[in-house]
């Protein structure tokens, strides 16, 4: 078999880097039918049929340029949107609100019809209704039937709530802690409409905001001397695991993507980010840098409100759906169905020394045999599609497929008895308990610091009421790590020395990530979390850690601090003692993860969801012993988290306590 570049080493590299308006406009975008002249449902079924064919003649032209796009080498932006493409259930979900969406617009534009004037949605529940089931609407809110005995769970997360069996699941929306701020109360982001004030300010470029803000905060790229990369790519890891919106298509028949992205056209769902006058990309890369808006999905009965709510293509648990994926189709691509072990699929053409790959994904064209045409090295296949976003990515990937099939070979080993299935059911399930104790025992009291017990209290056991889905702000504060990232990777052997060639590489060539348009209201969420909300430079200076300078940055940018968006207000803030974070993020982060936890039924600490006996081995695993049990490296540190120097902060791996799996030995199926 061929050999790849060492895994070990580059998985060495990343241990010692140190790194509101609501819905009361709506109702005057949806439609009256005048009964006078037609019946509402011709009217709607000849709207659905306009607006299918429609949405349909755009998905088909997107799916199109993507093959045409990998005729030639793509450029990063390219393969950025490649990865990030709805696939499977997700893709019809998405189909299905977009004809919703352009239904309303052609409904709207009829003469012979009338607009609602109530300001109360539920004034149009039937048409609504109607329209719904013309689309399909109804169809994707259904759930599965539910096996209430399993004691696993579905790939797709129903069936956790046993009164509600559809929180959580994948393919639904994102809540809303607070009502949708949208310019034009339905899906228009604030600063749609050039020259349009928010609270009688004009909005800046988020450029601009870039440029002197987050390029202020970053002045110094120092390694931060407490924590390790690896405290950033697990915050990555798990992010991937509870959430991704994948983007919409265009419906502008006259533009396609690629005029959004040379021409910054600004239409439907293309919303270029400009760049201000000096911009030194300016000259570089044009006008703008092209942004494409999340996907959505179709409002549901009752219909209290129509405002866009963006996709949530994953489970909302920690429940590995990374490895597995969040649809049983692929769930059942990535199995190894020749052999009744329960294994995963590893590649058949390559290894580590004896130690698996990911399999490759040989739909073609493959985007990444485009960023090395020499080697010729296709896309991995994993659980989720961002698995070749960037390379520490693929080594967490490649290292919970070892993982699978280590426990899943060693469960037979001690069940013999146990068939395929179950050894599969029973190695992902303690895959997602290993991703739920690291994350909750190791990674979070690190993000938290000393706001952990009063933001996370100590489990009391799972809360049916509870609603664990993810919320949208969520997807925003999570991505403080973005600010954690150093602009140099070094790469170093299984022995933590400088590796090959290129020992170090710029991050740049490693990922590629498109930027992220957040119009929340700053103030807006400290109030939610019960912190002050400054209005002043003096009284944002004192939240923002006495940083006069900063504050007044803030405010000769916003004009006030309510226009501040939440993620760079967020990130300014000075962090909590011992923590990652600062007071919002980590209010926002421990309300999050508290609804993960208490509205899991499988959550790993739920009595009965594991023995007593399991529970116990269970919290032994860290970081650090995945890496001992799936890799060729044989010195790690105790706490992979943190910064370590080598030699003197590590162990060698036969120091490390093993996870015990003698409390699965059973006598049964």
């Amino acid at each position: 078999m061929k050999l790849f570049v060492p895994f070990a080493g580059l998985l060495a590299s990343l241990i010692l880097i140190q790194s509101t308006a609501s819905a009361q406009t709506l109702t005057q975008q949806t439609v009256s039918v005048d009964n006078e002249n037609s019946s509402s449902a011709e009217v709607i079924h000849e709207a659905v049929n306009e607006a299918k064919s429609q949405v349909n003649k755009a998905f088909l032209a997107g799916r199109n340029k993507l093959k045409t796009v990998l005729d030639s080498v793509p450029t990063p932006v390219q393969l950025s949107k490649i990865f990030k493409q709805a696939t499977g259930q997700t893709r019809e979900v998405l189909r299905k609100a977009q004809v919703w969406e352009e239904c309303l617009k052609i409904l709207d534009e009829k003469a012979h019809m009338n607009l609602v004037t109530s300001n109360n949605v539920t004034d149009r529940s039937p048409e609504l209704v109607m329209l719904s089931k013309e689309v399909g609407c109804n169809v994707v809110t259904q759930t599965m039937k539910c096996d209430w005995n399993s004691k696993y769970r579905t790939i797709t997360g129903e069936c956790n709530n046993r009164k509600n069996p559809a929180l959580g699941s994948s393919n639904r929306a994102l809540v809303r802690w607070l009502p949708a701020e949208y310019e034009d109360g339905i899906s228009q982001p604030y600063g749609w409409t050039p020259g349009k004030k928010r609270n009688g300010f004009h909005l800046p470029l988020v450029r601009e905001v870039s440029n002197q803000i987050a390029s202020y905060l970053n002045e110094d790229d120092d390694f931060d001397p407490f924590w390790s990369l690896i405290l950033m790519q697990w915050g990555q890891w798990v992010d991937h695991d509870l959430d991704f919106a994948p983007e919409t298509e265009l419906m502008v028949s006259e533009h396609t993507k690629e005029q959004c992205d040379e021409h910054c056209i600004q239409e439907d769902n293309c919303f270029p980010i400009m760049f201000p006058p000096g911009d030194p990309k300016l000259n570089k890369q044009g006008p703008c840098m092209p942004f494409f808006r999340a996907g959505f999905v179709c409002p549901t009965d009752p219909f209290s409100s129509l405002a866009r709510e963006q996709i949530n293509s994953l489970t909302s648990f920690l429940d590995a759906s990374m490895v597995y994926g969040p649809e049983p189709l692929l769930a059942n691509k990535l199995r190894n169905t020749s052999c009744p072990l329960g294994l995963m699929a590893v590649n058949e053409e390559y290894s580590d020394n004896g130690l698996a790959f990911l399999p490759f994904d040989y739909k073609l064209p493959s985007p990444c045999k485009f960023i090395n045409a020499t080697a010729g090295v296709p896309c991995f296949l994993a659980g989720d599609s961002r698995a070749n976003e960037q390379t520490m990515l693929a080594i967490f990937h490649t290292m919970f497929l070892r993982e699978h099939n280590r426990l899943a070979r060693e469960l037979k080993r001690l069940n013999p008895h146990w068939d395929g299935e179950k050894i599969y059911q029973e190695a992902r399930k303690i895959v997602g308990a290993i991703t739920q104790v690291i994350t909750f025992e190791n990674y979070l009291p690190l993000v938290l610091g000393k706001e952990l017990e009063k933001e996370i209290p100590k489990y009391k056991g799972y809360d049916e009421s509870v609603d664990p889905s993810i919320a949208n702000v969520f997807t925003m504060a999570f991505r403080f790590g973005h600010t954690e990232v150093p602009s140099i990777i070094h790469r170093l052997d299984e022995h933590y020395e400088p590796w090959g060639s290129e020992p170090e590489l710029p991050l740049n060539t490693l990922f590629f990530n498109t930027w992220r348009i957040i119009k929340d209201g700053y103030n807006a969420w400290r109030r939610f979390c019960g912190l002050s909300q400054p209005k002043t430079v003096e009284e944002l200076s004192i939240v923002l850690g006495n940083n006069r300078k900063l504050a007044q940055k803030f405010m000769k940018l916003y004009g006030t601090s309510d226009n501040i968006d939440v993620w760079i207000g967020a990130v300014a803030e000075p962090l909590v003692p011992g923590g990652r974070v600062g007071p919002l993020l980590s209010c926002l982060l421990g309300r999050q993860f508290r609804k993960i936890r208490d509205g899991d039924r499988f959550f790993w600490k739920k009595p009965g969801v594991f023995t007593p006996q399991q529970q116990a081995a269970l919290k032994k695993v860290t970081f650090s012993l995945l890496v001992c049990d799936n890799t060729h490296i044989t010195e790690v540190p105790i706490n992979a988290f943190k910064a370590n120097r080598y030699p003197e902060d590590f162990v060698n791996c036969s120091n490390i306590e093993k996870l015990d799996l003698s409390p699965w030995v059973s006598r049964t199926d």
